[in-house]
């Protein structure tokens, strides 16, 4: 999840149930008593509809938590920036597990690199050390290599040093920084390049200067980038711990002089995402993004090791003899962040008809009753909750976004897809809801192409792009990895090998719950909803295709239209 403004989050930059269950019910019980159809490979531009639960022996244990677990310690080891060295290597892991899954073998299951870059700058920290050196030394933060704890301390983009820099610690308004090492008091990627301009020796920016808010802990060390040149100063974010040394030391009214050494490795070269299909049939595809840069275990290691699992574990499943190919393909999407998934959807918008955004998946949530409590989130696309909320969740308080405020949604696709997403999720196992959205991660480039998405993620998060999120009890459980791993496997199931019941009886319950809460007014908000609602069928229909005409799914679709023009007659007048 990224921040490159309160648009677009990039490092310098988220009830009434018993319809649905009782809907569910009753498709698994269609299912226990009818066997599925017989032809498991139907012709070529045909729909195989088979019943809820009549495909999920062909998935046994299709999400392996152990194995994405894995694949977060390997990429949390590694900075990984766009095209840099740790973000190739990270691509390439990544490779190398979905050909052993059989993408690239077979041509069911297509495997490709995608160049987004032919040529660009690249940036890797390597190591660095500051320290007091006088009056009395001491060290303040350091890191060997870029797995090492303290590696956020080097803001990205930071020129290295030539060799050592001592200078002389001064404030910002306190005295001539020229030559000096400054510490700052403003946000790294706002006050940067004016900073720089007056040629200290090298910045220091405080840690809880940053649009993310105040950091949780002492040690926690944000990363930002900042637009820096090759011959602009080094610039250097503290913990709070460091910058409360740096006070103590000048409140004391000596001197205080630091040296600062820096390594990093700059370059060019191709910045590459990679696009795993399983091809299926003619209907409208279903997409899975999750982004590999930025260096966090839960951002975004966690959101990679879930896509990647879901893909691993359908393929073994194709594998077998009596599985039978999906109604629709089915795509996995990884690479920089908002920038491969724009990519996706300029090749791939036509063919799609939902998208998934994967960020910040692993975390617990909780602790229960915390005021800052991590929570289980779905992201809705614009929609009338930006205005009245009828049901969905608070926003996450990101950014201290207030999505509730108002907005526009005439222009952005309705679609049931968070909906969906937040059934899928708790019958997995968890408190899930939806929130109004906000912006900023994966799914925002597929609804400027028009394909309807949504983003599945945990906020707020006391290590939130800071040296904190690492691989460790509290920040990633393979339990909630698995959870997520399998509700997205079930989404999977029900639109791409059965009757898309399960999602339209949770795209019925939803309606059923916004029309419910706005029946008393106000007049415009009800109205507003029932439009958006009718809308969003028209979607569901489109997303369904031939499967909106099959029982119990076309019943529950007409159920749905049904409500909806009970609603809008129950609107208050205007």
């Amino acid at each position: 999840m990224s921040t490159t403004d309160p648009g677009r989050r990039s490092a310098a930059s988220r009830r009434r149930r018993l319809p649905s269950l009782l809907l569910l019910l009753a498709a698994a019980l269609c299912a226990a008593a009818c066997p599925a159809p017989p032809d498991h490979n139907p012709p070529p531009g045909t729909v195989a509809a088979r019943p809820a639960g009549a495909a999920a022996g062909w998935f046994p244990d299709a999400f392996d938590s152990d194995l994405a677990l894995s694949l977060v310690a390997f990429l949390e080891q590694r900075f990984r920036e766009p095209g840099n060295a740790p973000y190739r290597e990270a691509l390439d892991e990544l490779e190398a597990r979905l050909r052993d899954a059989g993408f690239g073998d077979d041509p069911a299951l297509r495997l490709e690199r995608w160049t987004l870059h032919e040529s660009a700058a690249t940036w890797e920290p390597l190591a660095a050390t500051l320290e007091i050196v006088a009056p009395e030394p001491e060290p303040l933060l350091s890191f060997v290599s870029g797995a090492d704890r303290d590696r956020t301390m080097l803001l990205i983009g930071s020129p290295g040093t030539e060799q050592p820099l001592e200078a002389e610690l001064v404030e910002e308004g306190e005295g001539d920084p020229k030559g000096r090492a400054l510490l700052a008091r403003g946000v790294p990627e706002e006050s940067y390049a004016r900073l720089a301009r007056d040629h200290p020796a090298f910045i220091l920016f405080r840690p809880d200067a940053r649009w993310e808010g105040p950091v949780a802990r002492d040690d926690a060390i944000p990363f930002a980038a900042v637009p820096a040149r090759e011959d602009d100063p080094p610039a250097v974010r503290l913990s709070r711990r460091a910058e409360r040394r740096l006070r103590e030391r000048l409140d004391k009214g000596a001197p205080v002089v630091l040296r600062l050494a820096a390594a990093v490795r700059l370059d060019r070269g191709p910045v590459q995402m990679l696009h795993a299909e399983i091809r299926g049939g003619h209907l409208p595809g279903l997409a899975f993004a999750a982004h590999l840069d930025e260096p966090g275990a839960e951002d975004n290691a966690s959101g990679v090791a879930v896509a990647a699992g879901l893909a691993q574990g359908i393929a073994a499943a194709l594998h077998r003899v009596e599985t039978p190919p999906p109604n629709r393909s089915l795509h996995f999407l990884f690479g920089p962040e908002l920038d491969h998934a724009d990519e996706a959807g300029r090749r791939l918008g036509r063919s799609l008809g939902w998208a998934v955004a994967l960020d910040q998946v692993g975390r617990p949530p909780g602790p229960a009753g915390a005021a800052d409590a991590t929570r289980a989130l779905v992201e809705r696309a614009p929609d009338p909750s930006l205005r009245w909320p009828a049901g969905v969740g608070p926003g996450s308080g990101w950014l201290g976004s207030t999505p509730t405020a108002g907005g526009d949604w005439s222009d952005a696709p309705a679609s049931f897809l968070p909906d969906a997403l937040v059934a899928l999720l708790r019958a997995a196992g968890g408190d899930w809801t939806s929130h109004p959205f906000e912006g900023g991660s994966d799914h925002v480039p597929f609804l400027s192409y028009g394909v309807p998405s949504a983003l599945v993620w945990k906020f707020p998060d006391p290590t939130y792009h800071t040296s904190l999120d690492r691989l460790r009890p509290g920040t990633i459980d393979a339990g909630e990895l698995r959870r997520v791993g399998d509700a997205m496997l079930e989404l999977a199931r029900s639109l791409a090998w059965e009757d898309g019941s399960v999602v339209a009886a949770a795209a019925a319950s939803a309606a059923a719950t916004r029309l419910a809460f706005l029946a008393g007014g106000p007049g415009d908000g009800c109205r507003a909803w029932a439009a958006w609602i009718e809308r969003a069928a028209g979607d569901l229909e489109r997303v369904l295709g031939p499967l909106a005409t099959v029982e119990p799914t076309a019943g529950t679709l007409r159920g749905l239209r049904q409500d909806v023009q009970a609603g809008r007659a129950a609107c208050p007048p205007p």
